[in-house]
This record gives C-alpha cells, structure tokens and sequence, in this order.
C-alpha cells in the first residue's frame, strides 16, 4: 500500500499566467478558488496529502535584478499558504494539510501556536513543513545581513524543533478538566512553563492553547543534505529523503524507521503531451538568442539554480555542459 500527495510547488503564488494553459491565472491567482478545486480533486483521487511550498522573497540574483522574475511571474508574487489552510480545510473531508514554515522567519512560540490553532479548525488534519530557507534574500526580510551557514542553519533548526515540541507538550493529556459545577476549566499543576534558554532561543512557555486532535501535529521535512536529514530523523514524521538514510539515522537517534513515512517525489505525465514538450523545447532552443529563447527554456531553470547560493547562473552557457564546479551546490 502506498500513499499520494500532491506537491503544490509555486504555493499560493503565481503559476503560468501566459502562453497555453494559462487561463486566468494572471488576475486571479490570488483568490481561493484554484486551490480549493485543486485540493477537493485531490480528495476525490483518494490523494492523502497536499503539501504546500513557501518562500518569502522577490529572487534577484539572476544578472542581478528583479527583472526575470516579475517580468515572467516567477516564484513572486506569492500569497503566505498557512492563511489558506482553514479554506481548504473547510471544503474537504479528508485531505492532510501541510504548510511550510522557516525556522529564520517564525519563532518557536508563534509556530508552536499557529500549529495548533490550524490542528484545531482542520479537525486534526494539518501539519507544518518545516525548513530553514536558502538564500540571503530571504534572511535580509527577517533581520539578517545574510543567511547563517548551513551547519548553523540545521544547528539553529534542530534547537526550535526542540522548543516547539516542548510547548507541544507543555499541557498534560489530563489537564482540562471541564468540571462545569465547581467551576474548572483546568488544572494549572498540569500545564508547565518549559524555561527554555539556548543558543539561538528563549522562550518561557507554556503555550496559551490547548493540544488539539493530534496533540502533535504532523512534522514534515524535505531536506536532503546531511543537516536535512539529522533533522528529520529527530523530529520528522514524513520527508522526501533518502529512505536508508534516514532509517539508520532514526535507529541512532531511537526512533523507529517504519514510522517515518517516505515521499519520492515522481513527475508523472502523459505520453503525446510529452512528445509535444520536447518538441517544443527542442524549437525554441534552435532559435537564435533571442528574448523568446531566453524566455522559453533557459529563463525557468536559471533563477531557481541562481537562488540556493547566491550564485550568478546568467554567464553560463545556454547550450553547454554545466562545469563541474558550477554544477556544486549546498543542499538543502
């Protein structure tokens, strides 16, 4: 047996606004309603998952401009996914709701309360994805000069998981007691401040909500690179990792593999459109250097690549092998 997720990788932002398929995308990509009927066809596909990717930046590391990216409407503009969750929540049944949130951007406190509150009003169907973002430009939106090294990145990550899940557990299962005569809401000898005091945090707790249906909502992690994977090995339920990767690390760390529920991504597709794609690929790259080259192919892989070092990819050759050196970079 196996389970479907759907990977929504342009989150609540923009997605293709002009050339075919297009449709309305470009006035009315910021309204529910695409993400809605997404997320109920998705239901009835029997898909158990919907994740949803997140940045918060406007990328510019492309010839050093903001221009390729809002002049083709790419990875900006974007609405903030967690806002739509509830939305989906309340017109499906059954679908897992996972948004994404950076360890640089929330505090352990707001995430852990977030968390719960959508556990809350989804009846036990939410999650967060949670990652530590690969740019500077994201950093600077959030009181950094630049992004912290990756080892630190995972350092810093590694101790908000442990702060979150601690006012996670800040109530005891028994501590709402509910005694309508005496009056009680609660026993406060069984809700506990966490006192935590770190490197990177300090947070005194406990957290001002209840747990909700899952007491712990569901954790997601998608990195891959060695830090990604310590972390989903401490604290995740679900990533897209290596799978012996992960399950020796799991074991080291006394947490049982079988539990950790591994998610390849695969790009399924239909045959003749296929076809037509490489076709069209193959048309647009025989064209000179022109703006509808650029435009066509090499303009949707340059950026993304550009972005996760701050690296500039414009020098590199359209048609060429990518050297090894430039071929490089830090994972995620």
């Amino acid at each position: 047996m196996f389970h479907l997720g759907w990977f929504l990788g342009d989150s609540t932002g923009i997605h293709k606004w002009w050339g075919e398929w297009s449709s309305t995308s470009g006035k009315d990509w910021m309204k529910p309603d695409i993400y809605i009927d997404l997320a109920t066809s998705l239901e009835r596909c029997d898909f158990d998952l919907m994740f949803i990717e997140d940045t918060a930046m406007v990328e510019d590391t492309y010839e050093g401009t903001m221009e390729t990216t809002l002049k083709y409407g790419m990875m900006a503009p974007k609405n903030d996914p967690m806002m739509y969750i509830p939305l989906l929540a309340q017109a499906t049944k059954h679908l897992g709701l996972v948004g994404t949130v950076s360890t640089i951007q929330y505090p352990p406190y707001l995430a852990a309360r977030q968390a719960v509150t959508l556990d809350h009003l989804t009846g036990g169907r939410s999650g967060i994805n949670v990652v530590t973002s690969v740019t500077h430009r994201v950093a600077q939106n959030f009181g950094y000069d630049q992004h912290l090294a990756h080892a630190e990145r995972y350092a810093m990550a590694d101790e908000w998981m442990q702060v979150v899940s601690a006012l996670w557990e800040s109530w005891d299962p028994d501590a709402v007691v509910l005694d309508y005569d005496e009056p009680r809401y609660a026993d406060y000898t069984k809700v506990h401040p966490i006192n935590h005091e770190g490197k990177y945090f300090k947070c005194r707790g406990p957290l001002n909500t209840i747990p909700g249906p899952q007491r712990r909502p569901v954790v997601a992690q998608a990195g891959n690179s060695t830090g990604g994977r310590e972390l989903a090995a401490s604290d995740s339920d679900s990533s897209d990792g290596d799978g012996g990767r992960f399950s020796n690390r799991r074991s080291l760390r006394g947490r049982n593999s079988e539990h950790l529920y591994r998610a390849p991504h695969e790009l399924p597709g239909n045959r003749d459109v296929q076809h037509q794609q490489h076709d069209l690929r193959r048309g647009v790259l025989s064209l000179p250097g022109t703006e509808t080259a650029r435009c066509g192919v090499w303009i949707q892989l340059a950026p993304p690549l550009s972005l996760a070092d701050g690296s500039e990819l414009a020098s590199v050759s359209q048609r060429g092998p990518v050297g090894e050196g430039e071929a490089e970079r830090d994972g995620a």
